[in-house]
């Protein structure tokens, strides 16, 4: 879920304001004291319901994407096994874009030498694109995650809603 923070950041201004509006010096029961947190705590559960959005957006444009890759691997190396290891390693692309064939084991639990060629189909695929590293210790991403990663950050900045009146 993309943090609060980055809706928060796009309204600094009034981030700072209402916080201000939740110091007041003198008796707690002073209505500008409870004003002011009701204005803040809405400007909060404001910016929470745009996280939320966003991150229900991301789920969904993840998926896409993940359907995306199944059929340029599908059309690239025909049908394969429902139990392929390189469905399991696109299963977990998502949450690991950037990754080495050891973490690759790692994540999904195949031997060095099924991942090897999940690697291998979904690099041909255009799925996976190495990025560096040598022979032994090559680093590869998988394609469209990190665009999506920083659209989902962007996004909050043109959808934050207005602060509540004060």
């Amino acid at each position: 879920m993309p943090p609060i923070s980055l809706v928060l950041a796009t309204r600094s201004k009034d981030y700072v304001a209402g916080l201000t509006a939740t110091r007041v010096l003198g008796d707690a029961t002073d209505p500008r004291l409870a004003a002011g947190v009701n204005a803040w705590l809405e400007r909060m559960a404001s910016a929470a319901r745009v996280a939320c959005a966003k991150a229900q957006t991301y789920e969904t444009k993840i998926g896409t994407l993940v359907e995306t890759w199944r059929a340029r691997v599908t059309e690239s190396h025909g049908a394969l096994r429902a139990d392929a290891a390189v469905w399991t390693l696109l299963s977990v692309l998502p949450a690991a874009p950037l990754l080495t064939a050891s973490a690759a084991v790692e994540l999904t639990g195949r031997s060095a030498r099924a991942v090897d060629g999940a690697i291998a189909q979904l690099s041909a695929a255009g799925v996976l694109k190495q990025i560096g590293g040598r022979i032994r210790y090559r680093v590869y991403e998988a394609t469209g995650v990190f665009e999506l990663v920083t659209d989902t950050e962007r996004t909050p900045a043109a959808a934050s809603p207005p602060p509540p009146p004060s």
